[in-house]
């Protein structure tokens, strides 16, 4: 496409977005703060940014301050984070309590030796805490995402998308299945019914395994799941119907062009969805440590539009949130798809 063109096609999504004011959902709870000198070496080796999520609203403030749209007046602010008795409507509650072991929650969030730490002074019970709190809190986010696209019909979580979390198991840094978790909400509040169909488009580089295996059996549930299939988890069994595998190495427009014609497959397939979760992980990044992808940050920029618009133009409620993403700049390309956005 010409230049002319591609300005034609950004200016006309512009149009469009700018119809809908999206609200965006934080807390500064999100952000993982160790505050023990050893934990906080520890941290930096993970590739993780455990900052990530308040970096990134800095960002967004920043470009916002020579904007017409006021911030402030499309913020939520969390007040409170999840409870025991929401987590429960998803996951076990033998599998919470397992969570509160150092030693289990070390293997899910990939830091087998934080296990190794003496317990001294109540420490293994910081250290857990530490974790699943800014987890709850972004849980909470999700919860509150799908609700307010529901309302306005778009929303941005800055937190969740944690994939790989099933109802009775954690992997791959997921703890609590945030989805799935406010879908089940949704549902039980008559928000949506029962037999209302529901979507899950997930652009992390990782197969989403987790929520794959929670809706593997419900046909209300549709997801859409595009990732590298030559790395973690490799799910073979929570393969979605709209799975969607990538080679190492793709690039933008072999990325852009391979979305575009799957998902418009997919919108013919799933007719009449109510809402759409999009988990929008920047870890296609090509300079990402763990994805292994081909794509730019203008080509990251350009998946995130086109979904949201294409949502947007089908009238489809969309509730957006992070995913995965572990270059120490993933705030930044966060920020630029908000602003975007």
């Amino acid at each position: 496409m010409s230049q002319k063109g591609n300005y034609f096609v950004y200016t006309r999504c512009k149009i469009i977005m700018s119809i809908i004011r999206p609200k965006v959902i934080y807390s500064e709870n999100y952000n993982i703060k160790f505050d023990l000198p050893v934990l906080e070496t520890i941290s930096k080796i993970h590739p993780f940014d455990i900052l990530k999520y308040g970096k990134a609203w800095e960002k967004i403030n920043l470009l916002f301050l020579n904007s017409k749209y006021k911030l402030e007046k499309a913020t939520i602010l969390l007040k409170n984070p999840v409870t025991e008795k929401e987590l429960k409507i998803i996951h076990t509650e033998l599998y919470l309590k397992k969570i509160n072991n150092l030693n289990y929650l070390s293997t899910i969030i990939e830091l087998p030796f934080l296990n190794l730490i003496p317990d001294i002074n109540n420490i293994h019970y910081q250290i857990t805490n530490s974790i699943l709190e800014p987890m709850k809190w972004g849980t909470k986010g999700t919860i509150i995402a799908g609700k307010e696209a529901i309302n306005n019909g778009l929303s941005i979580n800055l937190s969740g998308g944690y994939h790989h979390a099933s109802k009775n198991r954690g992997e791959g840094f997921c703890v609590y299945a945030d989805i799935a978790i406010a879908i089940e909400i949704l549902r039980k509040e008559n928000i949506i019914n029962q037999n209302d169909k529901i979507g899950i488009i997930d652009l992390d580089v990782h197969q989403g395994n987790g929520l794959d295996r929670i809706y593997h059996d419900d046909e209300n549930v549709y997801i859409f799941d595009m990732y590298n299939d030559n790395i973690y988890p490799q799910d073979n069994w929570a393969k979605s119907k709209f799975n969607i595998p990538l080679n190492s190495n793709t690039s933008d427009k072999e990325y852009i062009t391979k979305l575009k014609n799957n998902l418009s497959d997919f919108f013919y397939y799933a007719k009449d969805l109510k809402i759409v979760f999009y988990i929008a992980g920047t870890d296609i990044y090509k300079n990402d440590p763990l994805g292994d992808i081909n794509v730019s940050e203008n080509g990251i920029l350009k998946r995130d539009l086109y979904v949201t618009e294409e949502l947007i133009k089908q009238k489809i409620p969309c509730a957006m949130v992070l995913g995965g993403g572990y270059t120490q700049q993933s705030y930044n390309r966060i920020a630029n798809s908000v602003f975007d956005i």
